[in-house]
């Protein structure tokens, strides 16, 4: 696998800019999707190297006022799931390499078997959070989903929807074609799977003698990784053509 192309929230080569002292200023006028903005709202754009205009927050810096770019959150979120899944087997091999040279529980082992955990499920907590602010983005903005418990506009499939009827059901109303065919598929896919650890790694249960806690474990060092890393992909692309695209770059990590 490779790292992904990053990409941010807006995007344009040419704006109606009017340079205003040490910032720029947009005549909304000029573009719909700026007309929809409460002009009380503050809109900055920092200009990258080769000269689109990136959507960015005012943020003051102890005094100093900062243009910080907004990222394509799920797009973050994305990467933040690959680094730390990255990470995560370089841990695995060195934590299983450390516990074949000795039966004692060292500092090494035990910071190798802490490091690993952190990274796996925050890997795994990131790849399902991609997901979600991906599946939110796909609802419009000025439609309705219904089901036995009513019409719901997109504030309320947000809130109150659950992830496995999102998938299955409402972006597909919406999308008119789904990715799965149905929900024995999902919960046999690698997504289905990531819900049912990540479920359990946000509630964490107890028992005697650590026994649910163990099994956790093994499932943190028997997960398919990779495999739901590209089913994820596989995904956002279904619904968004090159949506994740790998990075141009020749760096390896």
């Amino acid at each position: 696998m490779k790292h992904i192309k990053k990409k941010f929230a807006f995007y344009e080569k040419k704006l109606p800019i009017k340079k205003d002292s040490e910032f720029s200023t947009v005549d909304r006028r000029n573009n719909d999707m700026l007309k929809t903005l409460d002009k009380t709202e503050k809109i900055a754009f920092i200009i990258d190297t080769e000269g689109y205009h990136i959507l960015s927050l005012m943020y003051n810096n102890q005094g100093k006022e900062l243009l910080v770019p907004i990222p394509d959150l799920t797009l973050a979120y994305y990467d933040s799931a690959y680094i730390n899944n990255y990470e995560r087997k370089s841990f695995k091999n060195d934590l299983f390499k450390k516990l074949s040279q000795t039966s004692a529980l060292t500092d090494s082992v035990s910071h190798e078997i802490y490091r690993y955990i952190n990274y796996a499920t925050t890997s795994l907590i990131m790849m399902f959070t991609s997901i979600e602010s991906f599946l939110n983005s796909l609802i419009p903005e000025n439609e309705s989903y219904k089901n036995k418990k009513g019409v719901h506009n997109k504030e309320k499939i947000e809130r109150y929807i659950g992830f496995e009827e999102k998938i299955l059901q409402v972006i597909p109303s919406f999308e008119k074609k789904s990715f799965y065919n149905n929900k024995s598929d999902f919960l046999k896919s690698p997504i289905g799977k990531l819900k049912k650890i990540r479920d359990e790694i946000i509630h964490t249960k107890s028992s005697f003698m650590y026994q649910k806690q163990s099994k956790l474990i093994k499932q943190l060092l028997d997960f398919e990784f990779d495999k739901t890393l590209l089913e994820i992909k596989k995904l956002m692309n279904f619904y968004k053509l090159n949506y994740i695209e790998n990075c141009p770059c020749n760096q390896n990590f």
